[in-house]
Formats: structure tokens, sequence, C-alpha cells
């Protein structure tokens, strides 16, 4: 799942009002870490694994360890529940934003891309730096475009 604000570059500046976009900085912080805290609710613990951060996208994925979908004693729904628990971590990203926006007196949309199935991830180039993995599947395609 990519999650991202794409009017967040407006509002970013480097004006001395913003302490040469330091404070743009730390409301973006705000916002991630406001994503973050969803990771810790009961409801997502275990299922939704964020990747990264890049600028103003959040990247999460859910059923990297799910190995029930391959397993056909368990049932279609219990196979699938990861994915409806992204698309609920999904809806409680865009209601985290709605609140902050409205105690900030800011106007930030969310665009948010899922896709499902199988996915390659591996290190590119000599070294790894740390927690940094390339994701490719049809979701991904646009975005590194």
């Amino acid at each position: 799942m990519f999650a991202s604000m794409p009017n967040f570059a407006e509002f970013y500046s480097e004006e001395s009002v913003n302490k040469g976009g330091i404070e743009c900085l730390r409301f973006l912080n705000e916002i991630i870490s406001d994503y973050d805290q969803l990771l810790d609710d009961l409801r997502f613990q275990g299922s939704i694994t964020k990747i990264k951060t890049i600028g103003a996208t959040y990247m999460a994925a859910s059923g990297l360890t799910n190995t029930d979908i391959y397993d056909p004693s368990v049932s279609i729904r219990q196979r699938w529940r990861h994915l409806d628990q992204l698309v609920r971590f999904a809806l409680g990203l865009q209601e985290k934003l709605r609140a902050l926006n409205e105690q900030s007196f800011n106007n930030f949309e969310l665009r948010i891309g899922i896709n499902h199935g199988p996915i390659s991830a591996g290190v590119i180039g000599v070294r790894k730096p740390v927690s940094v993995y390339v994701f490719v599947c049809p979701v991904v395609r646009p975005f590194i475009r």
C-alpha cells in the first residue's frame, strides 16, 4: 500500500517563517508519527508492516508472513483477512489525516494505492542500507516511473 499526500509539496516552504523548511518537516513528522501509532493498534499488530516513507509517501504491506493463503483447509475469508486489515489501516490513515487537517486548518489530501498478489523483494546494489527493500509489484511500478 502506498499512501501519499500529493499536495504536501505545495505546503513545503523553505521561507524564514518556516525556519528554512524545518517547521514543514516537523509537521510531516507529526503526520507520519500518527500513522505509525496505528501500527500499535491491536487490529493491525502482526498483520501490517511499515516498509518505509519517501517524503510524504507512506509504504506499508500486509500478508508478508501469511502462510495460510497456501493452505486449502483455511477458509478464503481467513486467507485474505490481511488484505481486509490493510484496507482498514488505509482508512485509519485517512481518519488520522482528517483529524490533523481539522486541528491545523490544513487541507491535505491522501491518495492511496493498494494491490494484492505475489511480490519480489531484495537488495539492489552492493550494500544494503538498514531496513530498505525494493518491492516490485504492479502498484509500485507507477511510483518508480
